[in-house]
């Protein structure tokens, strides 16, 4: 008796001799099976796979009547390496149980130490009565901080939000990958209690009768933990842990301390991204409050890379913040995206050459622009603020990029609300000036085509000048388009004045 199922776009056998078809169908239709396929059809690269060829479901274990708990199954497996099969099976006996989570509680009590809670349950498994872990549950078709979350009310009795858990593991936890597909997402979580709390918590009983659950607290001093169990979950959890709070730089937002990760970023670049003013004017914006009614609530940053424009300058920080917005006095559960890239502030230029033939004109620059894939991208003459008085950056950047000397009085500013152009991404706002000044038709030529821009710093840029109707038809670049708009109602705005 089989029934067929895909493998790489071929029907295998999956042969149910031990079991009815109808629990067979209920086993292969689960998610747990669904995965561990998945699993098996991935291929590292073209030269190491793994190909199945049958297989045989041996046991089903229904939790109720319409849960599949466990499978036992057998796979006839064979490696591929470099193109060929090895021709001896290898070893193809698996129990599916799905995956789960496991919560690792770190308790700050008052009495200046800290603490863990770790459940006691009969385990039947390893034949132990009373087997102390650290609290965990099946992800049951579910999102896994949800999963957390359950567990820790049904285990524990302690209620969290999903924002409070934090994720230890980037790869998953393989408890026993010699014989079962489990895999285990680890989390943590921290939280102040007093002594009396943790009294009230020790000793307490938990669990879900109907599934034959009768699970006892013990509070645990936490660098005892280790001591008191061989459970990998905890081992490995605390472990983790151990590495992401040696790789944690404390920043305070709101008055409290919220942790800085930086698990791919060397701790010394790490600690210069979060001293740069492009850092703090964003963790500024963060903190301020429009009204108590609506604010941005971080409980933790995560600095994914750090790009230095030489030994000393930070020039880029990409980062994850964990964010929730918080409305009418309420956080909004589900976190708001909080993956930012920080370049800090800028200035645009925009030039109004009144020329002797009576025309106006701008001027554009040219250069290569590989984040868009444009080898010849025109914009408004624009900079980075660099620790400077934003006039003085305009000054510089007109005379580095245009070969145009100005003095800071020759600027007029066009922004009231700097402008922002990409706030689902980047951090940048931009203040954008404009200045006027005549000029001759020799000069506009000598101007056109002219090469400019600091070679240390691969910049190649060639000057366009352009008809100052004609430069919107010319290019999308928002600083441009923004400052022409601008331009124009402040140029309206004084005539009628």
């Amino acid at each position: 008796m089989s029934l067929n199922i895909s493998f790489r776009g071929n029907d295998i056998p999956v042969n149910y001799s031990s079991v009815s078809k109808e629990l067979a169908e209920k086993a292969i239709a689960t998610p747990m099976f669904i995965t561990w396929k998945e699993r098996c059809e991935k291929k590292p690269d073209e030269k190491k796979y793994i190909n199945i060829k049958s297989l045989e479901i041996q046991s089903v274990d229904m939790f109720g009547p319409r849960r599949v708990g466990f499978i036992k199954l057998k796979a006839e497996a064979y490696l591929v390496f470099n193109g060929e099969e090895i021709p001896r099976p290898v070893p193809g006996i698996a129990l599916l149980r799905g995956d789960s989570v496991g919560i690792l509680v770190v308790l700050s009590c008052e009495d200046g130490k800290k603490y863990t809670v770790l459940v006691e349950q009969t385990r039947i498994p390893i034949g132990d009565v009373a087997c102390l872990e650290m609290p965990a549950g099946m992800i049951d078709d579910e999102n896994v901080k949800y999963a957390a979350v359950k567990e820790m009310e049904e285990e524990c009795g302690i209620i969290l939000k999903k924002s409070d858990l934090i994720c230890l593991t980037s790869n998953k936890m393989l408890p026993s990958p010699g014989g079962c597909d489990e895999a285990i997402e680890l989390y943590y979580f921290e939280k102040k209690v007093t002594v009396e709390e943790l009294k009230e918590m020790e000793g307490r009983l938990h669990g879900k009768s109907d599934e034959g659950e009768h699970i006892q607290l013990q509070v645990v001093p936490f660098d005892e933990a280790p001591d008191r169990t061989g459970d990998s979950k905890l081992l490995c959890a605390m472990f983790l842990y151990e590495e992401v709070i040696s790789n944690i730089i404390p920043v305070s937002f709101r008055g409290n301390d919220i942790p800085i990760k930086h698990p791919r970023v060397r701790k010394e670049i790490a600690e210069k991204a979060i001293a740069t003013p492009m850092f703090k004017n964003w963790l500024e914006r963060c903190e301020k409050k429009p009204d108590e009614k609506k604010y941005i609530n971080i409980k933790g940053v995560e600095i994914q890379s750090v790009d230095m424009f030489g030994p000393r300058r930070v020039g880029f920080i990409k980062l994850k913040a964990e964010a929730y917005l918080v409305f009418n006095g309420e956080e909004i559960p589900r976190a708001v995206p909080g993956i930012a890239l920080l370049r800090g502030d800028s200035v645009g230029i925009l030039v109004v050459f009144s020329c002797e033939d009576g025309r106006k004109y701008t001027v554009l620059v040219e250069q290569t622009r590989i984040p868009i894939g444009d080898v010849a991208c025109l914009e408004m003459p624009a900079g980075m603020i660099d620790d400077e008085n934003v006039k003085h950056a305009a000054v510089k950047e007109m005379e580095e990029e245009c070969g145009i000397k100005l003095k800071k009085s020759d600027l007029i500013s066009l922004t009231s609300n700097k402008m922002l152009p990409s706030p689902g991404s980047c951090d940048e706002a931009i203040d954008l000036y404009y200045f006027e000044k005549k000029v001759t038709v020799k000069e506009l030529k000598e101007m056109e085509g002219r090469l400019h821009g600091k070679s240390d710093e691969g910049e190649h840029i060639q000057l366009q000048v352009v008809p100052f109707e004609e430069a919107s038809s010319r290019t999308g670049d928002s600083k441009l388009l923004c400052a022409l708009l601008l331009y124009k109602k402040k140029v309206l705005s004084n005539k009628k004045n």
